[in-house]
């Protein structure tokens, strides 16, 4: 048996209302939405724990151009290294037996895989667990070209990271 879930939907595209913004309206500020984060994870991988063997901690937060996109979790956390940090780090601590993955479109392209690969190197340096890439199967019957599939499996199998094609 084999499951593999995104369970943290609010680290690609959330609710603003129900992530960013006080009852009042107000932004929350960074404390809070770390809080917010941490819940989350805790109560997620809590209610699946022993019954989901991958989780997508974050998904889709690094830019075709290699950098952090310009996402509310980044602007809310205030630097894409210490968001992946903090959601690496919540997911291994409430998820101990689950692999743990990042997911992203266009993983395959040379920036954008190099720009995935310096975040990965990042974790580690910090001894923060990633287990696995996940590279999305978005593709169209002359591209991308099999030469780059090839190049990103490579440079994230380097790493000593699992690689799954996703969402074929």
């Amino acid at each position: 048996r084999s499951v593999h879930r995104r369970p943290y939907p609010g680290l690609a595209q959330p609710d603003p209302g129900l992530v960013f913004q006080r009852e009042d309206g107000a932004p929350v500020g960074r404390e809070a939405l770390t809080e917010r984060m941490r819940e989350y994870i805790e109560r997620v991988a809590g209610r699946y724990a022993g019954r989901v063997d991958a989780w997508d901690v974050v998904n889709e937060q690094i830019g075709e151009d290699g950098r952090y996109r310009d996402t509310k979790w980044v602007k809310g956390i205030g630097d894409g290294d210490e968001l992946l940090r903090l959601a690496f780090t919540f997911a291994a601590r409430y998820a101990p037996d689950t692999e743990l993955y990042y997911n992203d479109f266009n993983a395959w392209r040379p920036e954008k895989r190099d720009g995935i690969v310096r975040m990965v190197k990042m974790l580690q340096a910090h001894g923060i667990r990633i287990d696995g890439i996940g590279i999305q199967g978005h593709w169209g019957l002359h591209y991308p070209s099999r030469d780059d599939i090839e190049a990103a499996i490579d440079a994230y199998a380097a790493l000593g990271l699992k690689v799954m094609i996703t969402e074929l």
